[in-house]
């Protein structure tokens, strides 16, 4: 990127103005192409660009001098990420663009370059985003995470409905469903995933074009979940295997075969949705980019630990992160789990990337030739749910 021509900034060193706000949103729609498609961000991602929301003190610019108009962007949007009841402070980018006269000549890069650095600085652990592995790698993403997609014909749960009929039923959610919104609020993840706030559930919920469902039993909300397109339900929770299946007939009368998206952590949803799957496959639809490997790999060791017998052991590694170096010994005696820095000669050495693919992707050609107490430990259950990406 020419400096003299074009300077990054970051939102938040910018005064605010709702001007800005609007240069910013029809920016990336006439750059995503959506005013000739007639598609919209405050359509599209309620949960950032809906209300009143200004999300362009999260965003870094790059700005033409001789103008003052943007060049090119990338959304660093906050969520607090919690896994195994731990906090961690995490980003999800999105929006990265540029102007389609100043494409390939650095901008993009310089933008999430800065954000990325911006992220590290604000003490980040993590990062995700949904986007080109080759493009996003350049910049420490990588595709991860442990997803599975339990693909289920309509034939197999039309019989499902017959237990379904009479007291049972689907009901779609509105804002205005207060009781409703109160219901998935309570019955939401616990183990891994970024933190809703109430007052955005149902723009987080309704983002991406999904639309969220209860199911009902006897007159109550017995379950729910949330279908984008047709038939991928992204996010479902129900207390009872018969129920499960009664609402899964229902959602079929809906949207035909259904494409249900569980991470390998919730166990009875894989023993529920096994049974009925004509195909199962893993789905890693998302890169992510750790920043503070210790804690990360420690929280997630653990939550294996808690569906997966892991053997003992004991593993020292160097790892040179994009957010620095970190020599971590890792130790697992009899079930308890332990990471820490160490001092001592680590037993391997991997650059950012490799260490993504090792610690978090499913199919890492890095981690074939692991000795099988270690290899029991991986891959670690990274996960965001799609309503949380961006």
């Amino acid at each position: 990127m020419d400096n003299k021509l074009f300077e990054t900034v970051n939102g938040e060193d910018l005064e605010f103005s709702p001007a800005l706000q609007k240069a910013y949103v029809d920016f990336i729609n006439e750059a995503f192409g959506f005013n000739e498609s007639g598609e919209d961000f405050k359509k599209l991602l309620p949960k950032l660009f809906g209300k009143t929301r200004s999300t362009c003190r999260t965003a870094t610019f790059a700005f033409e001098k001789s103008t003052g108009m943007i060049a090119a962007c990338a959304g660093r949007f906050p969520v607090k990420f919690s896994i195994s009841g731990k906090e961690f402070k995490a980003f999800g980018i999105g929006n990265v663009c540029c102007r389609k006269d100043l494409r390939e000549q650095g901008l993009m890069s310089a933008v999430m370059k800065e954000a990325v650095e911006k992220m590290i600085k604000d003490g980040a652990a993590l990062s995700f985003l949904g986007g080109m592995r080759q493009r996003y790698n350049h910049f420490g993403f990588e595709t991860c995470g442990t997803g599975s997609s339990f693909h289920v014909l309509s034939k197999t749960l039309k019989n499902l409905t017959l237990g379904a009929k009479g007291d049972s039923g689907i009901l779609p959610v509105t804002g205005a469903d207060i009781k409703a919104l109160e219901f998935i609020s309570g019955n939401a993840p616990t183990l891994c995933f970024a933190e809703r706030k109430k007052d955005d559930l149902y723009d987080i919920l309704t983002s991406w074009h999904a639309k969220p469902f209860v199911f009902t039993k006897a007159g109550k909300y017995a379950g729910w979940a949330l279908v984008q397109g047709a038939g991928l339900v992204t996010e479902i929770s129900c207390g009872f295997k018969e129920d499960l299946y009664d609402f899964a007939g229902l959602l079929s009368e809906n949207f035909g075969d259904l494409d249900f998206i569980i991470p390998e952590f919730s166990t009875e949803l894989f023993e529920y949705l096994w049974p009925l799957a004509d195909s199962v496959q893993k789905a890693e639809e998302c890169c992510f980019n750790v920043f503070d490997y210790e804690n990360v790999i420690r929280a997630l060791l653990e939550l294996r630990s808690t569906y997966k017998n892991i053997a003992d052991g004991t593993l020292k590694v160097r790892i040179n992160g994009i957010a620095g170096t970190e020599v971590l010994k890792l130790e697992v005696k009899e079930g308890a789990v332990s990471v820490s820095k160490t001092r001592e000669e680590p037993d391997m050495v991997l650059d950012h990337i490799d260490a993504m693919d090792f610690f978090f992707a499913e199919l890492a050609p890095v981690r074939r030739k692991l000795p099988a107490n270690i290899a029991s430990w991986l891959p670690l259950p990274l996960y965001i749910r799609h309503a949380d990406n961006v």
